[in-house]
């Protein structure tokens, strides 16, 4: 019983401290009737993000089956790579020429470019021209001293020598004259003179020249010429798929020495600067001027300005490699002046891989 009043007790407490039965029910309604409305809202808000879910995915199927188009870069602007290329590499280039140092003396003939540390390309001419020129001093020696034999003799010619002294005796005398000559000629030597450097020399030690050769075409007119110091600044050659693609219209230039007909040669022994020409490639052919296909289209006719002096300049790409040897230009018939035409000629620069032997630069001057 007492239970029983304890429970009705406490439920009449709870009854008092709380509000009559009904008003619970009247409180309760709003309360209801605020989910009610707040649940179209979220409705609302599901929808508006399925729908932005599924157009986002529909979106983005159709941007995979459609890409956007790649970002194109900006156009390269050629004469400034080229001179890049050039300013690089300067101290790649150098004078090629016959040299006496004991003499102090030194004749220019032609330009090369550093391939490595110890090597320098040109052309097969340029190697050449210093032994033509070195027997041309030689005929020249002999020369000189024929004549003051003749003046200390009394006489003018060599027809009179004989006579007043005979036979015997001028052949002693020429024969003694040709070997001073020689010996003359044996202090030669081939000497690279870096471009943009004072007086910096790098004497050669063994010159090759490619076997097939010939001076009176274009044909593989490639040589080498190795130093006898290492020498830091080299150019890097062009890759294989790049020479094979080589085409008409595509810029390229040149650093060398040109020479030939211009006033002071164009060139300061003591320090010599290289000049840069810039042009196109104009077509590209095997050496018959057919298409022979990329493969073998080692014939690069181009249109940068040279002249004699330039010959073994490189021609290089905006990315400063080696796709040729400057080698040739275009003349008059009869003359050396360059033809209207402005076409000039190199050789691709992988031709270089069949080069010759090497010979030792003092066989190699030896007058026989």
């Amino acid at each position: 019983m007492s239970e029983y009043n304890w429970k009705k007790e406490k439920s009449c407490v709870r009854c008092e401290s709380s509000a009559p039965v009904s008003e619970p029910d009247f409180q309760t309604r709003p309360v209801a009737k605020g989910r009610r409305k707040r649940i179209p809202l979220f409705l609302f808000l599901a929808c508006l993000l399925a729908g932005a879910l599924f157009w986002g995915f529909q979106a983005g199927k159709q941007k995979e089956k459609n890409p956007p188009p790649a970002i194109q870069p900006l156009p390269v602007d050629s004469a400034k790579a080229l001179a890049e290329a050039a300013e690089k590499y300067r101290h790649a280039i150098a004078l090629v020429g016959l040299s006496a140092p004991e003499k102090n003396f030194f004749l220019p003939i032609g330009t090369a470019w550093a391939i490595n540390k110890t090597q320098f390309v040109t052309n097969g001419h340029v190697v050449e021209g210093s032994k033509k020129s070195l027997m041309t001093l030689n005929k020249k020696c002999q020369t000189e001293l024929l004549a003051e034999m003749f003046k200390e003799a009394g006489v003018k010619t060599e027809k009179e020598y004989i006579q007043k002294f005979g036979a015997t005796k001028y052949a002693g005398e020429k024969k003694r004259i040709a070997d001073a000559a020689k010996k003359m000629c044996s202090a030669f030597t081939i000497e690279l003179r870096i471009n943009g450097e004072n007086l910096k020399s790098l004497p050669a030690t063994h010159v090759q020249i490619h076997p097939e050769y010939i001076r009176t075409n274009f044909k593989c007119d490639l040589g080498i010429i190795h130093v006898a110091k290492e020498h830091d600044t080299f150019f890097n050659i062009a890759p294989e798929k790049t020479l094979h693609d080589l085409k008409s219209g595509e810029p390229v230039g040149s650093l060398g020495f040109p020479m030939e007909n211009i006033p002071a040669n164009n060139v300061n022994i003591q320090n010599p600067i290289a000049s840069m020409q810039t042009g196109i490639i104009v077509a590209v052919s095997d050496f018959a001027l057919k298409d022979s296909g990329s493969k073998n289209n080692f014939f690069i006719r181009h249109n940068v300005p040279c002249s004699g002096g330039a010959s073994g300049s490189p021609l290089f790409n905006r990315k400063g490699m080696v796709v040729g040897v400057l080698n040739a230009i275009t003349t008059i018939p009869g003359t050396r002046v360059p033809s209207g035409s402005l076409i000039n000629y190199g050789v691709r620069i992988d031709v270089l891989s069949g080069i010759g032997p090497k010979t030792s630069v003092k066989e190699y001057l030896t007058i026989k």
